[in-house]
């Protein structure tokens, strides 16, 4: 159970979503346009390259920055803007399947879904509850995409999930042991 009091925001204040709600964006997103059902592994660069950007109403584009440029940052969206920018190494990493790679861009998919005509930048709006802060948001997003929980509960091992998802042993473990719950 997540603990609101000892809870640090990392990102910006917006509307509150519950995981529910997430849940379910999630799930369509990836029936509606990755096409695939639960148990399937989504392919993040067919999504990223190929299905997005034809999409005639999202005008959804990702545009590939160098590490010297975007520094620390692996990945940032711009709903408002409708573009996702990509570090080069991140978008190199992804396809080769990485499990890090592949959580960083789904959580910008999040964004993407989730935070619509909203230009997210840091600012200090003072402490928020995780249901409102935009960075859990798109955590709680990029799991759902990557790992739907209801898959996830057909697993008995934790490096089942991680492997049939493409996630990380961390995520795979948070996902595991939610299904518990």
């Amino acid at each position: 159970m997540l603990n609101h009091k000892t809870y640090k925001n990392r990102g910006v204040r917006v509307s509150p979503r519950s995981k529910e709600d997430i849940k379910g964006l999630a799930n369509a997103f990836r029936d509606v346009y990755a096409q695939i059902t639960l148990h399937q592994r989504l392919d993040l660069l067919k999504l990223i390259e190929v299905i997005l950007p034809r999409m005639t109403n999202l005008k959804f584009e990702f545009i590939l920055i160098e590490k010297e440029e975007m520094g620390e940052v692996e990945a940032a969206m711009s709903p408002d803007r409708m573009k996702m920018y990509i570090r080069n190494d991140i978008y190199e990493r992804l396809h080769q399947d990485d499990a890090r790679a592949r959580f960083t861009i789904a959580h910008e998919i999040g964004h993407f879904v989730l935070h619509d005509e909203v230009a997210l930048t840091r600012s200090s709006q003072g402490k928020h509850e995780p249901f409102r802060d935009s960075e859990w948001q798109a955590d709680c997003f990029a799991a759902e995409l990557l790992a739907p929980i209801e898959a996830c509960k057909e697993y008995l091992k934790i490096e089942d999930i991680m492997n049939n998802f493409g996630i990380s042993y961390s995520c795979a473990l948070i996902r595991f042991n939610e299904t518990k719950n």
